[in-house]
């Protein structure tokens, strides 16, 4: 099965226009990083480019290198609540930050990610009216291939907020067999063999599944 995601970006993006162009006042988005890297700042420029391109207000919240302590961070994400409609942890964070601190108080009200503890244990017991952002994608994709998961054997390779986590979640939630591989995880090559979807989360290098076999 090959996905054209280009085209499906694409789609969303036509769709989400339609809707942000209805707003008045127009919806609002803060992103807030914690340190730079080369791969952060390309992340947080794309979320922002794509924010501007659907009519979304959207800026880039930055912590300066005097501002490393949790009491900084919490102090930015309260302070962008009564500026944006939503707020984007970027992950990773610089490792001066407790992220389960960070978690624990992050708002349900301006969780996009689904990232902050409320609003994962409310999907998790299936209460949140919207999905995390790449189960979302992953809903896309599967809805246009008409492919069910319900009875499915659906292999997940991390357990991560972002990805493995609701990942597994959302395909219980279908009826799939869900089977969750982690770092301790030994008989990988296997499980790869056995699943008939692979979703794979795993922040590794060099990290290889066999075979995909849904299609190819």
């Amino acid at each position: 099965m090959i996905v054209d995601g280009k085209l499906i970006a694409h789609d969303i993006k036509t769709r989400l226009k339609g809707v942000t162009s209805e707003r008045d006042p127009r919806l609002s988005l803060g992103i807030v990083v914690t340190h730079e890297t080369p791969a952060i700042r390309q992340f947080a420029a794309l979320k922002e480019s794509f924010g501007k391109s659907i009519g979304v207000i959207t800026e880039i919240l930055k912590l300066g290198p005097f501002e490393q302590k949790n009491e900084h961070l919490l102090q930015l994400i309260m302070h962008s609540t009564r500026k944006f409609d939503g707020i984007v942890l970027q992950l990773p964070i610089a490792a001066t930050f407790l992220l389960d601190n960070i978690l624990n108080i992050f708002p349900l009200t301006h969780d996009v990610d689904v990232l902050g503890n409320t609003a994962y244990q409310q999907f998790k017991e299936g209460n949140l009216p919207f999905l995390p952002p790449v189960v979302g994608a992953f809903a896309e994709i599967l809805s246009r291939s008409q492919i069910k998961l319900a009875g499915k054997k659906v292999l997940v390779v991390g357990e991560g907020r972002l990805v493995g986590g609701p990942a597994a979640i959302w395909a219980r939630r279908l009826g799939a067999i869900v089977t969750v591989a982690t770092r301790e995880t030994s008989n990988l090559a296997t499980l790869t063999q056995q699943a008939e979807l692979i979703i794979l989360g795993a922040a590794r290098r060099n990290l290889h599944c066999l075979r995909l076999p849904l299609g190819e």
